[in-house]
């Protein structure tokens, strides 16, 4: 994330990380959750969730059971979907606005291995927020 703030991807906001352990102190649940404010007015919501067990040979296995990846552009009053992930239909799917309307044009299935690391769904909202915004207007 330290590159990406270097970069001036990130802007601000963050992640939060909360535990649950088991009734003998193990660990059982990992939530990942935040908002990220990137460049061009971007903002990422991030909620994973993830279990967790405890192998034979005392080791602790964590895979994920849910994501959510919403991203928008403020653009002044009006909130811009760029893309959603998530899990809300079972299984991964990924929802694109229609970029005239800004109505969803459909949802597509996505394989679990296929969804892109954070760091690449930042810079595709921040890439996406860029080619939306209004061009500059030269003086005259």
């Amino acid at each position: 994330m330290r590159e990406l703030d270097d970069e001036g991807i990130v802007l601000g906001g963050g992640l939060s990380v909360s535990d649950l352990t088991d009734a003998r102190g193990r660990l059982a649940r990992v939530r990942v959750e935040g908002r990220i404010r990137c460049a061009f007015g971007a903002s990422v919501y991030a909620d994973t969730r993830l279990e967790a067990r405890t192998r034979r040979d005392g080791r602790t296995e964590v895979r994920g059971v849910d994501y959510t990846y919403h991203a928008w552009r403020d653009a002044g009053s009006e909130r811009r979907v760029l893309f959603r992930y998530d899990m809300a239909h079972g299984g991964l799917h990924l929802h694109l606005p229609d970029p005239a309307t800004g109505e969803e044009t459909g949802r597509t299935p996505v394989p679990l291995e296929a969804l892109p690391d954070l760091d690449r769904l930042l810079r595709y909202a921040v890439a996406l927020a860029a080619r939306e915004r209004p061009a500059a207007r030269g003086a005259g």
